[in-house]
C-alpha cells in the first residue's frame, strides 16, 4: 500500500514508464498525477472520495459507487497486471 499518503486514481498502462539504466537495472515509474489526491485530511482522518475519475477499463467498483479510498489503486494495479500478462482486459 501507499505509505506516502497519496491516491493516484488513474493507474493504467499509459501512465507507467520503464527505463533500463544498465543491463541488470530496470526502473518502473508512475506518471500523470492529474487525478492524484491526499488520502487523509488536515486532521489525519482517512478520506472517502466521491468523484468518479480515472480510465473506464481500470476503475474499481467502489469508484462507480462513489465511495472509495486508496484501495482503488490496488484494483487498478491488478487490472494492469492482468493486461500485461494476457494482453486483454479482464472485463
Amino acid at each position: 500500500m501507499n505509505q506516502k499518503g497519496w491516491i493516484h486514481r488513474d493507474i493504467k498502462a499509459e501512465n507507467v514508464l520503464i527505463s533500463q539504466v544498465t543491463e541488470d537495472e530496470i526502473y518502473v515509474k508512475l506518471c500523470d498525477f492529474g487525478f492524484c489526491t491526499k488520502k487523509t485530511d488536515q486532521n489525519g482522518v482517512t478520506l472517502k472520495l466521491r468523484e468518479v475519475v480515472g480510465s473506464p477499463y481500470y476503475l474499481a467498483p467502489e469508484v462507480l459507487n462513489q465511495n472509495y479510498g486508496q484501495k482503488c489503486d490496488l484494483w487498478s494495479l491488478g487490472v494492469l497486471m492482468y493486461f500485461i500478462l494476457s494482453n486483454s482486459f479482464p472485463f
